[in-house]
């Protein structure tokens, strides 16, 4: 089956106009969401990280005149230390699992918007609804990719893109497993992943858009409806016009 990018992410772009509520309104509140989790994890980052009392020894540092005062200063450092890597790993894994639910949501609205739903500012939250497994799929192609990546990059990333489709998959299904949704998904992507992955590339410029402070409210609901259109062309749903309720 061949798919036509241009056709796919023309059809997403159509996908944005005329929706009640705007999808750009939906989006500001899917950015604004991720705008909060960000600057929430930062500051608990800091706070794990002792960051008061380190700003404090440093200024001590600065201001010691013995050798004495300032090796003191070291192993105080040194003993902040101690717990950073620990602490930071258990944040980046819970900012990580509060950033899913919200973006699998807005996955599902605008996989909606392409099958002509409106939906709604509250369709961000949907996932809530099948929090476990949504969770336990984020959590399982995480590891299995991040291993891979560690190991031989290349591979990581090819798994990555096997991986793609397991989120829509489970939204169409609620009652199947997180693993029976990754395996569906790299038989589906089998011969899609560098089709996929070209997508992502002619896309580059709206990704590097979306650093820009506001410019995510427009370019995140065209990148995460091309790619849902390109879930609906892998899966020979171009005409599915079905509503699914992903809290099942």
């Amino acid at each position: 089956m061949e798919i036509n990018l241009s056709a796919l992410r023309a059809e997403a772009r159509q996908s944005l106009r005329g929706r009640h509520p705007s999808a750009f309104l939906v989006s500001l509140a899917f950015y604004l969401i991720l705008m909060l989790l960000a600057f929430l994890s930062q500051r608990i980052m800091m706070t794990a990280m002792h960051f008061p009392e380190i700003m404090a020894l440093s200024e001590r540092m600065l201001n010691a005149t013995t050798q004495a005062e300032q090796l003191e200063i070291v192993d105080a450092l040194a003993g902040l230390s101690d717990g950073w890597e620990r602490a930071g790993e258990y944040i980046l894994m819970a900012i990580r699992i509060m950033n899913a639910m919200p973006t699998m949501g807005f996955m599902s609205y605008c996989l909606g918007l392409l099958r002509g739903e409106d939906g709604s500012v509250g369709s961000i939250f949907d996932a809530f609804g099948n929090f476990f497994r949504f969770l336990g799929l984020n959590i399982l192609t995480y590891l299995i990719t991040s291993a891979l990546t560690i190991l031989l990059i290349i591979p990581g990333i090819v798994m990555s893109y096997a991986y793609a489709m397991a989120p829509y998959l489970l939204m169409d299904d609620p009652r199947k497993g997180p693993i029976e949704c990754m395996r569906e998904s790299r038989s589906r992507m089998r011969g899609y992943k560098g089709k996929l992955f070209l997508l992502d590339l002619s896309m580059i410029g709206w990704i590097l858009l979306s650093v820009l402070p506001g410019a995510g409210v427009y370019t995140l609901p065209y990148y995460y409806c091309a790619r849902a259109n390109f879930y609906r062309a892998v899966t020979g749903q171009a005409d599915a016009p079905h509503h699914v309720d992903i809290s099942v």
